[in-house]
């Protein structure tokens, strides 16, 4: 097998797993997928001088509908988290109008005097 196909199956490999680690949220572990995903493919276009066209066209195709899928994944996984903070903002708001009415109540303390 070509260098090149060797490297993009490779890349198509990683694609997946970043699939999982965008479910996972785990940030440290998908940009080092990334990471060695963008070198391989970069290797791998580099090296594609005498790999069949047609096998590598398959093989980038793939990688393109992996990428396709990964955006939106990582788009409803953004937008999950944007509306998780904006609940958490809504009930912080709420807890401090709570706090900010009990303070300017001054409910009456009543002290025991010991005799």
């Amino acid at each position: 097998m070509h260098p090149s196909l060797s490297m993009l199956d490779e890349a198509i490999e990683l694609a997946r797993q970043e699939s999982a680690l965008i479910m996972q949220d785990d940030a440290a572990g998908l940009e080092e997928c990334v990471e060695k995903r963008i070198g391989l493919m970069q290797n791998a276009w580099e090296l594609r001088d005498g790999c069949n066209v047609d096998l590598l066209s398959e093989k980038l195709v793939a990688l393109r509908d992996l990428q396709g899928t990964l955006d939106a994944l990582a788009q409803k996984e953004h937008a999950s988290t944007r509306d998780q903070i904006n609940k958490r903002k809504k009930v912080s708001q709420a807890m401090g109008v709570y706090g900010n009415k009990m303070r300017r109540s001054q409910l009456p303390q009543v002290v025991m005097n010991q005799s």
